[in-house]
């Protein structure tokens, strides 16, 4: 059980510093180069992809449309 919680946990702890710190770190890298306003945008739009595709996966049941099924019934 201990070596179950430790793996999960190490993975958690890896997600969340890829989820925060891919746009923080460039952030800080375009506004070190002198460009701070394109800096907010490109982090904050990185940081956007990455919660929309976690909320696809989280909610994907919500994003099945009865058109994505075929209309042939299976016999």
């Amino acid at each position: 059980m201990d070596s179950f919680v430790l793996f999960w946990g190490i993975v958690l702890m890896v997600l969340v510093l890829l989820f925060f710190g891919i746009p923080f770190l460039l952030y800080i890298i375009l506004r070190k180069s002198g460009e701070p306003r394109m800096g907010k945008i490109v982090g904050l739009c990185t940081l956007g992809i990455f919660i929309l595709t976690v909320n696809y996966f989280v909610f994907e049941d919500y994003f099945f449309f009865k058109r994505s099924v075929s209309s042939r019934r299976w016999s």
